[in-house]
């Protein structure tokens, strides 16, 4: 799941965020100033631990976010998706570099976005590489089609976003695809399955 906290399924071995060679390098300490003394302090950077930590409190909505044609697809559990515009309609995914799905989006150009429903936990592990599953066999054991664009949607889910690919922005280990989203739909009778301090919430349920 690629998700900035860097805690649950998202730390599947599939998912292994590798820092490659051209990632900014950040300084120990950083100077900022004090806005009411004019002074300027050193104060250190971000350590990465402390950030996943403060991150785990972030609850997320969980969805998987696929793409490919049927026999060559590919998918991963993520909860770092957002609303960009409703004019026009658009969301943006961060997709690390190492999954199977990263450079795939780049070349369908198309993706669709899958908000799980509560019941839906054990679909979240599966495209999260919890069971060392990957590729096409992430899609097996549940229904999905072909969408307007052609992208997989999840039968099912809570929501579904079809959309296509209209820019994309590379930082660090991710890749920020935004994508115009040209189709869509949800159930409104079902709860949604949230993620939060590293586990699985069901609203309905609390």
């Amino acid at each position: 799941m690629t998700n900035p906290d860097g805690s649950g399924p998202e730390n599947s071995s599939d998912l292994t965020i590798n820092r490659p060679e051209h990632a900014p390098q950040l300084e120990e300490t950083r100077e900022i100033e004090n806005p009411k003394t004019g002074t300027m302090n050193k104060v250190p950077n971000m350590e990465s631990e402390r950030y996943r930590a403060i991150m785990r409190h972030q609850a997320g909505a969980v969805t998987v976010v696929a793409t490919g044609d049927p026999g060559a697809r590919a998918g991963l559990t993520a909860t770092a998706v957002a609303s960009v515009s409703d004019k026009p309609p658009a969301l943006l995914v961060c997709v690390g570099r190492e999954t199977q799905a990263h450079g795939l989006i780049g070349q369908m150009r198309v993706f669709s976005v899958n908000l799980l429903s509560s019941e839906q936990q054990a679909v979240a592990d599966l495209f999260a590489g919890r069971d060392g599953v990957s590729g096409e066999d992430r899609f097996r054991g549940s229904d999905w089609r072909v969408g307007a664009a052609g992208a997989p949607i999840l039968d099912g889910a809570l929501a579904t976003l079809e959309c296509r690919l209209t820019d994309q922005h590379a930082f660090s280990t991710h890749t920020i695809f935004i994508g115009q989203v040209i189709d869509g739909l949800f159930r409104a009778e079902v709860s949604p399955l949230l993620y939060f301090r590293g586990d699985y919430w069901d609203v309905g349920a609390r």
